[in-house]
């Protein structure tokens, strides 16, 4: 990526998508682990698993614009 945010986007939108999620919990989880209990609340599994699946959903939408815009 080497700081090319927009590139990275237009590459790999899941991707950048999830890097994106990496950098924003990765404050939160190292609090959360000097601190020995959750800073702010836990992550309940909703909202992993809308997570992972906007990522998937992003990423298939990609794949399949890509394919059909040639």
């Amino acid at each position: 990526m080497r700081g090319e945010w927009l590139g990275a986007g237009r590459s790999n939108a899941g991707g950048a998508a999830l890097a994106a999620i990496a950098l924003l919990a990765a404050p939160w989880l190292a609090i959360s682990a000097a601190r020995g209990r959750w800073w702010i609340g836990a992550p309940s599994e909703r909202s992993m698993a809308g997570a992972a699946l906007g990522v998937v959903a992003l990423t298939l939408a990609d794949w399949m614009y890509r394919l059909w815009s040639g």
